[in-house]
């Protein structure tokens, strides 16, 4: 993209880079911000977007790369390739850290590699070195300092310092206590000169204690000698300090040497670790003012909706107060369109509408998520040429308009197909009418070669040029004629007014001044400045409908929201209503049953005749059941019918009870509410629960049980069915559950029965063929085949 590096100076894109810098965290990340440029090239700048949104997609969901500050290693790898060179513990330190940081990233976007699979692409290029990282962790540790267990010889060598350094620091103690006793040595503590272990002794003394000086203190009241008694301990001490040191340095070089070897992968992932670091930091500036990715368009067409320029947005520490003082910039310009002239008053806004543009093509196409609503689309840029502020140049003799000339010039030299223009207060600096040509002149041949233009003026000239010339559209910054200050909101297709006549009124300036300027304007110069601000007041009412239609369509959404979570809950407690009726009738049911079954144990163990008698009783419940769950399903099928048939039912009606198929007497009706009186029980129901009825109200309950009802559903029993699953169920209960449902078979008159017990270890299946072993009513029993469940399955035979 041809972009002079002054027009990103005017569009102040170094403050952008500056933000972006503290979000770094590795010199690597910085050398590339430093060549941070927008791209030219559409499949670069939909890659670069990509990248960024998948990182922000990360950060969203808190998965945060590894990501570690790291310090500059370049310099180190180049000298560990020289041949025998040494490496300080510092910087070997430094480029472990770098191959950790290779590691983790590479394992961390790994996990995540389908969903931003751009992103791995550059981590998966890196290349761990778990075994370098591992040398150099064990000689040095994360601040350079030699690990004392670097290798089993420096082991060695510092316990033997150890135990040195220990024994002549207990003879030094023993000489300087009798020193002391004696008043020859001074209250000060053994210590070190040249590297030998020494005390102080009072000046005047020096020739009582045989040694030697090492130095004398800054008064020269004190000397520090090294007795005669630890002359031998030193010199091992100073012996196995040169054999650390010859080690340290072996050990220093060796991992130099493989630092060299690795150099160039490690310069390889610092580069890709380098581009993890920018891509999160362009994620990190987009989460902070909430940014979108626009789509690219491939036509060339335009659109910015609520965009934000993100030098204002950065000033404010809060993103709502950003948001709230910041006005936001909605434009879009079709692929047909050239260029758009901008007009409105001084310190209006248009000067910003600029910048914000410019920035946000800068943004895009330099990879950064751009301060905007959701739908934005740009295109490509082939260039971005800008004039805005003063260039005028003392050193190069050089006017503002002569600077203004100069650029124009280079214009027409660089500019390209694509590419676009940015002009600033064009045609001021000289003779107005001079200049204005001279600024239709160029944005007549720039569109004839393809580049686009957006242009700021207070010239009536240049708004009649884009009134009349096809491609070309007016614009302007709204201005509030009430206050006469500016909204700085951009509005496209009505050309704006300096409203120098109307400040200067509002400013008190004598009239008889503005009437004469008036008069030299002349009368058509009036009427369209006349026509300018009645078509803004026009806007500017449209505006107000607008949002008053935007409101109220918000209120009614949040209305209609409002009441469908209400039908919702309505129906969610209707719900909740009869499967708590249903699992009450259930309950009942089951107790009815349990009674039962414990009554035809009962039977079966005293008399094989009343046993037949109970299997005759259970058989017709069984049956009253069915028959009941089939009026049941009925019920909803007829229900319409019945409602239909006949007027609605009013008190001292024959009615039928919809849910539970009973009828009976109609005796209140209270609102929504109605009582029935059925078999002299009265049951409150819903009024919408009846219908009439030919049919006589019932005067006993149904043979061999009760029941009552009211406005909720009940259930019946489940038939029985020739299967039990008990697994997962604790043995006991497991064993109890067959029980009973073998008595339960065995009264129904079944010959074979399934109980599924599951596999797993085994034990609920010996408990459940333990009981079957132990009951004289079960003829045998056996695993069931493969294909059917083997030995999860048991069949019984009664």
């Amino acid at each position: 993209m041809a972009l002079p590096e002054f027009a990103l100076a005017k569009l102040e894109f170094e403050k952008i880079r500056e933000v972006l810098s503290g979000y770094l965290f590795t010199p690597a990340g910085e050398v590339l911000l430093e060549e941070l440029h927008p791209s030219g090239n559409r499949d670069e700048v939909v890659r670069r977007l990509d990248e960024a949104d998948g990182m922000m997609r990360l950060l969203s969901s808190s998965e945060v790369p590894p990501l570690q500050t790291l310090h500059d290693v370049s310099g180190a790898l180049v000298k560990a390739r020289v041949e025998r060179f040494v490496l300080d513990g510092r910087s070997l330190a430094h480029i472990g850290m770098w191959a950790v940081s290779a590691r983790l990233l590479r394992s961390f976007f790994s996990r995540h590699q389908e969903t931003v699979p751009r992103l791995w692409r550059i981590a998966g290029e890196l290349v761990p070195d778990k075994e370098l990282e591992n040398r150099i962790t064990k000689v040095v540790d994360e601040k350079g300092e030699i690990q004392p267990n670097a290798s089993p010889e420096l082991s060695r060598i510092s316990r033997k310092l150890v135990s040195q350094r220990q024994a002549a620091r207990t003879i030094l103690q023993r000489i300087l206590k009798q020193s002391r006793e004696a008043g020859m040595a001074s209250e000060e503590e053994a210590t070190l000169r040249s590297g030998r272990l020494v005390i102080p002794v009072r000046v005047e003394y020096k020739r009582k204690i045989k040694g030697l000086i090492h130095d004398t203190s800054a008064t020269g009241q004190t000397v520090y000698m090294e007795p005669v008694e630890v002359f031998e301990k030193n010199n091992e001490v100073r012996e196995l300090e040169s054999a650390w040191n010859r080690e340290v340095e072996r050990l220093l070089r060796e991992l130099t040497a493989a630092v060299g070897e690795k150099a160039g992968i490690l310069t390889r992932n610092a580069s890709r670790i380098g581009q993890l670091d920018l891509i999160h930091a362009c994620a990190r500036i987009g989460m902070r003012w909430e940014g979108t990715i626009p789509e690219i368009s491939g036509d060339g067409s335009l659109v910015l909706k609520e965009c934000r320029n993100p030098l204002l947005l950065l000033k404010h520490s809060k993103l709502a107060d950003g948001k709230r003082l910041v006005v936001p910039l909605d434009l879009d310009m079709a692929p047909e369109e050239q260029g758009i002239i901008i007009t409105g008053p001084n310190a209006g806004g248009k000067s910003v509408t600029l910048k914000t543009f410019g920035l946000a093509v800068i943004l895009a196409q330099c990879g950064i998520p751009l301060p905007a609503q959701e739908g934005a689309r740009l295109p490509v840029l082939g260039g971005l040429y800008v004039d805005m502020g003063d260039e005028q140049s003392i050193d190069q003799d050089l006017s503002t308009f002569s600077s203004r000339l100069t650029w124009m010039k280079e214009v027409l030299h660089s500019a390209v197909a694509g590419s676009w223009i940015l002009m600033d207060e064009a045609g001021s600096g000289t003779d107005p009418d001079e200049g204005t040509a001279l600024v239709q002149s160029l944005l007549e041949i720039l569109s004839e070669k393809g580049v686009r233009s957006i242009v700021t003026t207070h010239h009536g000239a240049l708004k009649v040029f884009a009134h009349e010339t096809p491609g070309w559209s007016n614009a302007s910054m709204e201005f509030d004629q009430q206050s006469l200050s500016p909204t700085y909101r951009f509005q496209k297709g009505i050309p704006g007014s300096s409203y120098a006549f109307e400040i200067a009124d509002r400013l008190d300036l004598p009239s008889e001044l503005t009437r004469r300027a008036r008069e030299w304007v002349g009368s058509s110069k009036n009427r369209m400045e006349s026509l300018i601000i009645s078509l803004e007041q026009e806007s500017q009412r449209l505006e107000r409908e607008k949002s008053e239609i935007r409101r109220q369509q918000r209120d009614w959404q949040a209305l209609k929201e409002e009441l469908d979570k209400r039908l919702s809950r309505i129906r969610e407690e209707r719900d909740s209503i009869r499967s708590k009726a249903m699992e009450e009738a259930a309950g009942m049911l089951r107790d009815a049953n349990r009674k039962i079954e414990e009554a035809i144990r009962a039977a079966s163990e005293r008399d094989k005749e009343k046993l037949r008698e109970k299997r005759q009783e259970v058989e017709q419940l069984d049956q009253q059941v069915r028959q009941k769950q089939q009026r049941k399903k009925k019920r909803k099928r007829t229900a319409a019918a019945d409602a239909e048939a006949g007027l609605p039912p009013k008190t001292g009606d024959a009615v039928r009870l919809i849910d539970s198929n009973m009828t009976g007497e109609l005796v209140e009706i209270s609102g929504k509410q109605a009582t029935v009186e059925v078999n002299g029980l009265r049951i409150k129901t819903g009024y919408d629960n009846l219908v009439r009825s030919d049919r006589k109200p019932e005067t006993r309950p149904a043979p061999g049980f009760r029941i009552t009802t009211s406005d909720r559903d009940r259930s019946t029993a489940k038939p029985f069915r020739g299967t039990l699953d008990v697994r997962g169920k604790r043995g006991p209960d497991a064993v109890q559950e067959v029980m009973h449902f073998v008595d339960e078979g065995l009264a129904r008159g079944i010959r074979q029965l399934t109980i599924v017990h599951g596999k797993g270890d085994g034990i609920l299946r010996k408990l459940v063929h333990e009981h079957l072993a132990s009951r004289s009513d079960v003829t045998h029993f056996e695993t069931a085949p493969v294909q059917e469940g083997g030995d999860g399955c048991t069949y019984v035979y009664l």
